[in-house]
């Protein structure tokens, strides 16, 4: 399927403000390295973008063009509003693009990004163990590869999106979560009464997780001091997606994960997140050597003043998606970005305003 992209491209250019969006990346790279903006930065998620459909992700999914148009959607909004976004596009193909090297299938659904097809098989995992690391450029990679270059080449043309808008990483999850999506639930159970053959899977995932992102790193030439997670930058290379290890027990945590984030973060100094609570191994992660943030899928369920503490560790909190700012974080002047969703521009705008007043 084709379709044509260029009005949209067109009116996005037009709406574009270069010298806003440098002003934004500031406010951004001053909270992540606890430096003193005029306020803080935050970066809106729009339900309804006026003039500019959300294409169904299926859809969005099987067709270049399709996929761009929605990178491009939530940037347009943010536009329209007037935040402090990063604006990024990526190739969005979901969590499963590590899982394919691995022989996973792809399962799409209407409307609904793409899930893997867990092999469901401890003699399947011990079989990818024993034939070591797969080919890094295969399964979804020609197709990442391949959106990535006519990405770029579709904003050549426009002036204010050629320099305003940045190529991030696509969704490269972490080790005990691509542990998870290629073995299936049953990993939970294996940690107990299989634990060996999980360490040697998570070995080998570290370790072609750390090649993917290099190989990932230089396709999208990524910067070397930031990286982007969705609307907001990062301190440092990497953003580690943690989901499925929310799961586990303090000690399970502590043995099968945190030794292959602190690996990863060894490779590349960074931050983690995490969706669900996560309170059993917080402290964990925020000893970690290298982190530099965090970022929470479930901003609600965590304790505020534990959230506090990590400023004095010098570890800033990314895309916080609350407003306003409970007590403690309410203290906070620097270290912590705001990625909150909003219905429209005007509830944005309104937010706009009350940052703005806070300072």
């Amino acid at each position: 399927m084709n379709a044509n992209i260029e009005p949209f491209l067109m009116r996005l250019n037009e709406v574009l403000d270069p010298e806003r969006s440098s002003k934004a990346i500031e406010r951004q790279k001053n909270a992540c390295l606890f430096r003193r903006s005029d306020r803080l930065p935050v970066a809106f998620v729009l339900d309804e973008v006026p003039g500019w459909e959300r294409i169904k992700l299926d859809e969005a999914y099987a067709c270049p063009e399709l996929m761009l148009l929605n990178e491009l959607r939530p940037i347009y909004g943010s536009a329209l509003v007037g935040d402090d976004r990063a604006n990024t596009i990526r190739a969005n193909f979901g969590v499963g693009i590590l899982p394919s090297l691995f022989g996973c299938e792809i399962r799409l659904t209407h409307d609904a990004m793409p899930w893997v097809e867990p092999l469901n098989s401890r003699e399947a995992v011990a079989r990818i163990v024993s034939a070591g690391a797969p080919d890094l450029r295969g399964g979804l990679w020609a197709r990442i590869e391949d959106f990535q270059e006519f990405a770029i080449a579709q904003l050549a043309d426009f002036p204010a999106l050629r320099s305003g808008i940045r190529l991030s990483m696509c969704d490269m999850q972490g080790p005990f979560s691509i542990a998870h999506l290629v073995w299936g639930n049953d990993i939970y159970y294996a940690v107990v009464d299989d634990p060996d053959l999980v360490r040697d899977f998570l070995e080998l995932i570290t370790d072609v997780y750390i090649r993917f992102v290099r190989q990932e790193r230089e396709a999208t030439r990524a910067d070397e001091e930031f990286t982007e997670f969705l609307n907001v930058l990062v301190p440092g290379k990497i953003l580690i997606r943690e989901d499925s290890a929310t799961n586990l027990s303090p000690a399970m945590y502590e043995e099968f994960c945190l030794p292959f984030i602190q690996k990863t973060l060894d490779a590349f100094p960074g931050g983690v997140h995490y969706c669900g609570a996560g309170h059993q191994f917080f402290e964990l992660v925020a000893g970690c050597r290298n982190l530099t943030a965090m970022n929470f899928g479930n901003p609600e369920m965590q304790r505020p003043e534990r959230i506090r503490s990590l400023a004095a560790r010098g570890i800033a909190v990314v895309g916080w998606g609350l407003w306003p700012l409970d007590p403690p974080l309410d203290e906070l002047e620097t270290g912590i970005s705001l990625g909150v969703s909003v219905h429209d521009v005007e509830e944005g705008k309104r937010i706009m305003d009350q940052v703005a007043s806070r300072g």
